[in-house]
């Protein structure tokens, strides 16, 4: 049953990334652009057949009574058959890999059973539903770390789909999907600068824009000039004005500092120090350049072999905090799984209490609606094993 948590914003939302190679290890010491990391071929084969699972399912289903003809139910069962089996097979080579494509892996391996019963069920709408937002796994893994991979295939799924039916964004992220990333970022561009009409400003968008320059391309130049040119048409609103010209002097100060050319936990925290500076209240959007380019810093960090012991588990809950001011997921949260995972690696640490409150916060946040609170059992234990957890590590340090 869907909770509140799990409301859409867009039926199509999800459809960033799916079935490309997962990002590959990015060393401490490497440098930040990443056009020669090496791949996993063993990630890669085991995406490639999710891509292949989806590709044949995923064009029916922008269509209603097609994705619920009977004349493609053995197809599409079949499809979703494979899918569950190359998700399992991923959830198992995880175990090998870092810990957030851990917890990515095991979030796609749930959705996809989950679609394939709603559809074994003929509960179409919902396993559409499902089938458009489980996806966010693979946005979160694929938009996370630098890379550089072509894989044709996807660009020939592009010619399966009516983008007619899809909103500018919506065709945007499905460019990134194909990793035509020098496409996406000018399809990002002209929606942002106004050359597709009647479409309004969204900070949404931006960030997607953004992420995509700083955490995939490692370029925090690019996006200079589309906030200047942003900042000065007259029709801009004065509020966001105000907001390109702060975010524009944080890119041009962390561009010359060379933000981007270390990958350590120490530069990380110093950039997410600078961004609180700029920052007046918790969630204010000056400090958004700052955390995401520490976003970029972190995760390339833990996924790294020196991201170890207190470090490790500081670096996550350094990423928590960063998710939880650019998270706009109603899907998938790494936010959580980085709070989580840095409570349960170091419950004695100072930075615990505050990560199990700001995890208890974003539950209650996002369980939250004209109703109340209600927050699902599985929730409440968790919460309450963590809670426990940390008070134990307290007492222990007080006797």
């Amino acid at each position: 049953m869907l909770t509140d948590r799990t409301r859409t914003r867009s039926l199509l939302k999800a459809l960033l990334l799916l079935g490309l190679s997962l990002p590959a290890t990015l060393r401490a010491a490497d440098p930040a652009p990443a056009d020669s990391l090496p791949s996993n071929p063993q990630t890669q084969g085991i995406m490639h057949g999710i891509f292949d699972a989806i590709s044949a399912i995923l064009p029916s289903s922008f269509d209603p009574a097609a994705f619920g003809d009977q004349k493609n139910h053995a197809m599409v069962s079949e499809r979703l058959k494979l899918l569950v089996e190359k998700a399992d097979e991923l959830e198992k080579h995880a175990k090998s890999r870092d810990q957030a494509f851990g917890y990515m892996a095991r979030s796609f391996g749930r959705d996809a059973k989950n679609l394939k019963r709603l559809y074994e069920l003929k509960q179409f709408d919902h396993a559409r539903f499902v089938l458009h937002n489980m996806t966010e796994n693979c946005i979160h893994c694929h938009s996370t770390l630098p890379e550089k991979t072509h894989f044709p295939g996807a660009e020939r799924f592009l010619t399966k789909i009516d983008t007619g039916l899809l909103s500018p964004e919506e065709k945007a992220r499905l460019l990134v999907m194909s990793r035509q990333f020098d496409e996406a970022l000018n399809a990002y561009e002209g929606l942002l600068l106004g050359e597709t009409k009647g479409h309004p400003f969204s900070y949404e968008t931006f960030v997607e824009y953004l992420r995509l320059c700083i955490n995939v391309r490692s370029n925090l130049t690019r996006p200079q000039g589309v906030l200047k040119q942003i900042a000065a048409r007259p029709q801009t609103p004065v509020h966001v004005k105000q907001q390109m010209e702060r975010w524009l002097l944080s890119l041009k100060e962390l561009d010359k500092a060379g933000a981007l050319t270390q990958a350590t936990l120490a530069q990380g925290r110093e950039i997410i120090s600078r961004g609180k500076k700029v920052m007046e209240f918790p969630r204010d959007q000056d400090g958004m350049i700052h955390y995401l380019v520490a976003n970029a810093i972190l995760s390339r960090y833990v996924a790294s072999p020196k991201a170890t012991g207190a470090n490790a588990a500081e670096a996550y809950y350094l990423l928590g905090i960063t998710e939880t001011l650019m998270d706009q997921s109603f899907w998938v949260s790494l936010s959580e799984f980085y709070l989580e995972t840095a409570i349960r690696m170091a419950p004695g640490a100072p930075f615990a209490p505050k990560a199990y409150a700001l995890l208890e916060e974003n539950y209650i946040t996002g369980y939250s609606g004209s109703s109340g609170t209600h927050l699902p059992e599985d929730v409440e234990a968790l919460l309450k094993e963590l809670r426990q957890l940390v008070e134990a590590e307290s007492k222990k340090a007080k006797t």
